[in-house]
């Protein structure tokens, strides 16, 4: 299980819609709303610390966002990826 440990330097927490795709995958008229996330994470790495970027999809409404200063832990990660300038985390 890969976690992370940092300070909270960003907080995002918002509702989108997005269209409803039929079987064939082509957008409808239909909407869905969506939770998107998204942290900035500072941690430790050896001697220094480096930002890396949390981001969750349709997290549950008892997921609750830490506070920007406070230590954080995030949860399990479904994917990361250190192939882009910021690391960016999937939750």
């Amino acid at each position: 299980m890969l976690i992370f440990k940092g300070q909270v330097l960003f907080v995002q927490d918002e509702e989108r819609e997005f269209p409803v795709k039929d079987a064939n995958g082509i957008p409808t008229s239909q909407v869905k709303k969506h939770r998107i996330t998204q942290v900035q994470l500072l941690v430790p790495d050896g001697k220094l610390n480096r930002p890396i970027q949390v981001k969750g999809f349709d997290l549950p409404p008892s997921f609750s966002m830490p506070k920007i200063g406070e230590e954080w832990t995030t949860p399990e990660v479904k994917s990361y990826n250190a192939m882009t300038g910021l690391p960016v985390v999937n939750i």
